[in-house]
């Protein structure tokens, strides 16, 4: 489960960072685009965050 969350994190970063640079260079991407991305990687920091922090019971148990 944990490998599954770490691939979603890198796909969500990385659709976001390809986001910032097609941006960069001129594609038009809306405003309401560009803030879905962030607000999903955000997200998903936050959930992996949660899950795989220590002094919480989900997630990955195998450090207790």
């Amino acid at each position: 489960m944990t490998k599954l969350f770490a691939a979603l994190g890198i796909i969500v970063g990385g659709l976001d960072t390809i986001l910032n640079l097609a941006v960069a260079f001129g594609a038009h991407v809306t405003p309401d685009q560009h803030t879905a991305t962030a607000s999903a990687s955000g997200l998903l920091l936050l959930v992996l965050g949660v899950w795989l922090h220590p002094s919480i019971p989900v997630g990955n148990k195998a450090d207790s």
